[in-house]
């Protein structure tokens, strides 16, 4: 009972992991996503600052928060806003070498008050 619990997590953390990233593939629609994950994916692909920021609240909730994921959104948002949301987002999913990890990965793409904040992070 145990295993098929624990497969059951990461089975459906990987479907909707993929799905975020726009991997959809058959299996997303052999296991019907729920109501949320339908609004956070329409939210964090709307033209919307506000609504934008509110799907990435809500893709922190999910608990299924990937840095890779994070860097190439990061990388189309224009909103310091939304880049500080994202880091935000990562600061609150990933710990130690992970987080620093992403940092460095974010810095070179960074505008110059961003990579200011950054620096501070990396030193602690």
């Amino acid at each position: 009972m145990m295993v098929g619990a624990v497969t059951g997590k990461f089975s459906g953390d990987y479907i909707l992991s993929s799905a975020l990233k726009g991997n959809i593939t058959f299996l997303t629609f052999i296991f019907s996503p729920s109501q949320s994950f339908i609004d956070t994916y329409s939210l964090l692909n709307d033209s919307s600052d506000l609504r934008r920021l509110s799907g990435y609240y809500a893709y922190k909730e999910s608990g299924a928060v990937d840095p890779e994921f994070l860097y190439e959104r990061y990388k189309i948002e224009d909103s310091d806003i939304i880049k500080k949301v994202i880091i935000w987002t990562a600061e609150n999913s990933f710990k130690g070498e992970k987080l620093v990890d992403f940092y460095r990965k974010i810095y070179n793409i960074s505008p110059e008050n961003i990579q200011k904040i950054l620096l501070i992070k990396i030193g602690k």
